[in-house]
């Protein structure tokens, strides 16, 4: 059995601080350690892109990173998309072009969509 390890890093903004094993992936501690089921699990191969999270600014899967890697780092999910009590302009332009399909891809597809404009506004 593996030691788990602490990794201390931004989520959303806020310092979380967590145990995860050396073999954890980011996504699985963001949904089974940190409770944050926003971030999608479809492939667990890299192919899909539901797990998309923003790392350090660049949109990466989730589910093809280790937690251990995530020390030190700042994360968004698409919890920390939306101002408070609203939508993110493309969260309203996914809503209003009813891009939303079944739900499992919408938040990768978001945040591949912010870090498209973020890079070609």
């Amino acid at each position: 059995m593996s030691k788990k390890r602490v990794v201390t890093c931004t989520i959303n903004g806020r310092e979380e601080e967590f145990l995860c094993e050396p073999r954890q992936t980011l996504l699985e501690v963001l949904r089974d350690v940190l409770d944050m089921t926003g971030t999608k699990e479809g492939c667990s191969n890299g192919n899909c892109g539901a797990c998309t999270v923003s790392f350090n600014g660049r949109p990466v899967d989730s589910c093809l990173v280790l937690a251990v890697e995530a020390d030190g780092a700042a994360i968004e999910t698409i919890e920390g998309v939306a101002p408070t009590g609203g939508l993110s302009c493309v969260q309203q332009a996914f809503l209003e072009g009813a891009a939303l399909q079944c739900g499992i891809c919408t938040p990768g597809f978001i945040m591949q969509s912010r870090a498209l404009l973020e890079e070609i506004p």
